[in-house]
């Protein structure tokens, strides 16, 4: 490193293991309730839950987060369907 110093800090590192969202939903076996400030259609305020459905009305302010999720099932099937559903529902802002 071009004579740089280097330092030696003495101990052990220890493993690390990555778990994400879908991780932790299926381990927990999370239901994601419709009314959730985290659910597309769900929550208080910007309009949310009020109103037609967002996959009724491609004008609905959350219709774009339902635009692609035909991957959901290639990517997440082995999770189950309960954490595809979780997913599919889940405001993705």
């Amino acid at each position: 490193f071009g004579g740089a110093p280097g330092i030696v800090i003495p101990g052990r590192t220890f493993p690390v293991q990555d778990f994400f969202l879908e991780d932790a939903l299926k381990v927990t076996k999370h239901v994601l309730n419709p009314s959730a400030d985290w659910a597309i259609g769900g929550g208080k305020g910007k309009g949310k839950g009020k109103g037609t459905p967002a996959s009724n009305n491609k004008d609905h302010a959350d219709a774009r987060k339902l635009e692609d999720l035909s991957e959901v099932q290639w990517r997440y099937g082995k999770y189950g369907p309960q954490v595809m559903a979780a997913l599919r529902s889940m405001d993705q802002d």
